[in-house]
């Protein structure tokens, strides 16, 4: 009988000898390994393990487990590091105990056999972290064999030496400096090899490199000062370049140094050692609750960057003396002047002397002829007495027309600030403050556009009839209306002018936006609910024709057809008016070139 389907394989057979049936089952660990590891697990959690398990797969599970147990404990065996003797204990040890980036320090190894055996054939080898520069190496019993490699030869039991190695690190401060010692040797009676490798970390506390700052003794918000940053290389060995970022506080404005600082810092080619040099700067104080500056040094070797003391310094400012502030209008017309209040008031004890009051202005706006310097500057004050106040006008134009770069809606930002000397002891400071920003709309500029053509710019004609008119004979003509230069959407536009003696509007028009043109009370016009700001080149206009027949009266004189146009509509920004005039059209066409030529007198 046979079961395949059963991990236990029995079959019947006849023993040749005794003629006697025989039941023989074998069972196929090969096939069935995993199964016969996990089934017994499962029968386990099942809790039906020792109930339905039969006496022979419980013994193969005993020789299956223990295989497996044998094996994990084998590998773990395999992985783990062989046990060597402890018998050198090598140790290292640094002079001065302050270990210094860029100063002289000596290091002794000490090696010494603990052991009750003698080690034979020893070597010792010395490895340097990266820079690190070398300037001697003494030994006792140690014989160099090799670049850094020295024989110690034979250890007596309780023998010990000393390698001692100077020189200089140059790291990080803070950093890791690490020394390796790698001891080969040999050991027992056998002569058994094994080697030891130790690493000894140092870490620099400082810096040979020595950094200050110097600024004046007195020191006022917002004073233009002239500062130095002093370096000096105390070590006995050369920087080489060096680096130094510096942190100014966020209201210290830089305004120039030597040499140049550069987006990543300040450059300072190789150090000698002793040498003392000093990096100039000029900029202007922040306030006082802001007066922190840290200047971060490095040097690099081979495009590694190692980074030294920082310097930071926290220095007093005292507040200004002087408070300022100003007014400006509700809003900015253009074409128009504009006044500006700025207001003073002495704080201290001191009297200020030379006070020049001054407005700065965001560009493109204002008119440039009263610039002095990047400021609108008020009649210079002698003195302010203490505790005294007062305010001065500064009056400038606007521009009548705007750039189309400042876009839309666009806004003037002024801020006022004053530049005076004072003297607290004997010495004399010169210095700034400043008041706070004030920022105001700007009302749209518009310029309305009026001209005549007979022909239009590539040649093509318009007008009808004679050119130059001819009394009693009718000409008729183009009038264009232009509207550009608005920065702001503006509504409620109209047009207006009157018709000249004798002109009449023929109905033929071409507007762009808006109404018809028509005519009112002899006058002729063009009225838009809303335009979008034109100021991007955009323009809206309107075209009509006019009539005229000349009388015997105007021969010999230019016929008016338009007179004084006049343009109206309203702000949506600012909600202000705003208008502009055009020019008058006559029958002598001036934009015309060839409608020029002939000229508009009439003629018999």
């Amino acid at each position: 009988m046979e079961n395949k389907n059963q991990e236990l394989i029995c079959e019947s057979k006849k023993d040749p000898k005794t003629h006697k049936n025989l039941l023989v089952c074998s069972y196929q660990i090969g096939a069935q390994a995993g199964k016969h590891v996990t089934n017994p697990i499962k029968m386990i959690l099942k809790r039906n393990y020792f109930s339905e398990r039969s006496h022979l797969h419980k013994a193969l599970d005993v020789l299956v487990l223990s295989a497996l147990a044998l094996t994990v404990v084998g590998l773990v065996y395999l992985s783990l590091p062989k046990f060597t003797p402890n018998f050198i204990n090598i140790s290292a040890t640094v002079a001065p105990a302050e270990v210094i980036t860029g100063g002289s320090s000596t290091l002794t190894f000490t090696y010494e056999n603990k052991s009750d055996e003698t080690i034979s054939n020893a070597k010792l080898s010395l490895g340097f972290p990266a820079h690190f520069e070398l300037a001697e190496i003494e030994t006792q019993d140690a014989k160099e064999s090799g670049q850094m490699s020295f024989d110690l030869g034979d250890i007596a039991p309780n023998q010990y030496g000393v390698i001692h190695v100077r020189g200089t690190m140059f790291g990080d401060v803070g950093g890791e400096q690490i020394f390796t010692t790698t001891l080969n040797y040999n050991y027992g009676e056998e002569n058994t090899p094994d080697e030891k490798v130790i690493e000894h970390v140092f870490s620099p506390t400082k810096s040979t490199l020595e950094l200050s700052l110097v600024l004046p003794e007195y020191k006022i918000a917002y004073q233009q000062v002239e500062g130095k940053i002093n370096y000096t290389n105390t070590g006995d060995v050369t920087f080489p370049d060096l680096t130094i970022q510096p942190d100014w506080p966020d209201s210290f404005e830089l305004l120039s140094s030597i040499p140049t600082l550069q987006s990543d810092g300040f450059h300072v080619k190789g150090i000698e050692p002793g040498e003392t040099g000093v990096i100039d700067f000029i900029g202007i104080l922040g306030t006082p609750d802001d007066s922190t500056y840290a200047f971060l040094p490095s040097f690099e070797f081979d495009d590694v960057r190692y980074t030294q003391n920082t310097l930071k310094d926290t220095i007093e400012i005292l507040p200004s003396p002087l408070e300022i502030s100003h007014t400006a209008p509700s809003v900015i017309t253009p074409g128009a002047n504009t006044t500006f209040e700025i207001f003073y008031n002495n704080i201290s004890d001191y009297a200020l002397n030379d006070v020049e009051l001054r407005l700065s202005a965001s560009d493109g706006i204002l008119t440039t002829s009263k610039l002095e310097n990047g400021f609108y500057v008020a009649n210079i004050i002698n003195e302010i007495a203490p505790n005294e106040s007062g305010s001065v006008e500064i009056i400038v134009p606007v521009r009548s027309s705007f750039a189309s770069v400042l876009g839309q809606n666009i806004t003037l930002q002024t801020k006022p600030s004053a530049q005076f000397s004072f003297q607290p002891d004997s010495e004399v400071i010169k210095t700034n403050t400043f008041g706070s920003s004030t920022t105001t709309p700007t009302t749209s500029p518009i310029i309305l556009q009026s001209f005549g053509r007979f022909w239009t710019a590539s040649g093509d004609q318009l007008g009808r009839g004679f050119l130059p008119p001819r009394a009693g004979q009718e000409t008729k003509i183009w009038v264009f209306w232009n509207v550009s230069g608005t920065t702001n959407d503006i509504s409620n536009l109209r047009i207006s002018a009157d018709l000249g003696p004798g002109v009449t509007f023929t109905g033929r028009q071409s507007v762009s936006v808006g109404s018809s043109v028509y005519t009112e009370n002899g006058s002729i016009v063009w009225s838009v609910g809303s335009i979008s700001a034109t100021n991007n080149g955009n323009i809206a206009g309107a075209a009509f024709e006019v009539a005229i027949t000349p009388t015997a009266d105007q021969v010999g004189k230019i016929p008016l057809l338009i007179y004084a146009p006049y343009v109206s509509a309203t702000d949506n920004y600012t909600g202000a008016a705003i208008n502009d005039a055009g020019s008058s059209v006559t029958t002598y066409l001036s934009t015309d070139s060839k409608a020029a030529e002939l000229g508009g007198t009439v003629m018999e």
